[in-house]
């Protein structure tokens, strides 16, 4: 197998499907899953979000972290904390007011606006692993094993 073959297919795999599409899937059901858990656990109304942004923010985090660990770049560890911390600053997954019906059930509103944080932020590592795993995937670090003949590392 040529490298420019092992090449092509490294970042087909790693930025398209481990990063793109494992990586919205998986995320996605786990944060869904995570949400619904925090609200039967504390009685509060399922939270209602727009599904589209953080789906697109995902897909931009992780297609960055795959290039960037693709490309060989350094520091990237440093960059995404400090992504982490910037979407913490902003408020990235705080939920707005509570709602009259979370209020009339006496649900903890504290509690409840800390735990749908701590989702966001569980959702948000899991998704810039999976970016890493493509990454890894793209450098070789991680090598492929195809059904082609051998490998696919060179």
């Amino acid at each position: 197998m040529s490298t420019t073959w092992v090449c092509i297919t490294r970042w087909l795999v790693g930025l398209f499907v481990i990063s793109g599409f494992l990586g919205h899937h998986l995320t996605r059901r786990a944060s869904d899953g995570l949400h619904m858990l925090v609200a039967r656990e504390l009685n509060a109304k399922a939270r209602v979000r727009s599904s589209w942004i953080p789906d697109v923010m995902g897909m931009a985090e992780r297609a960055s972290l795959t290039i960037l660990l693709g490309v060989g770049a350094k520091d990237v560890l440093v960059a995404v904390v400090t992504w982490m911390l910037v979407k913490l600053a902003a408020g990235w997954q705080i939920t707005a007011a509570p709602t009259t019906d979370d209020v009339d059930k006496g649900v903890d509103n504290l509690r409840l606006a800390r735990s749908r944080a701590f989702v966001g932020l569980l959702g948000s590592m899991m998704s810039l692993w999976l970016g890493a795993i493509g990454g890894f995937v793209v450098n070789g670090s991680i090598p492929l094993v195809c059904c082609f003949k051998g490998s696919a590392t060179p």
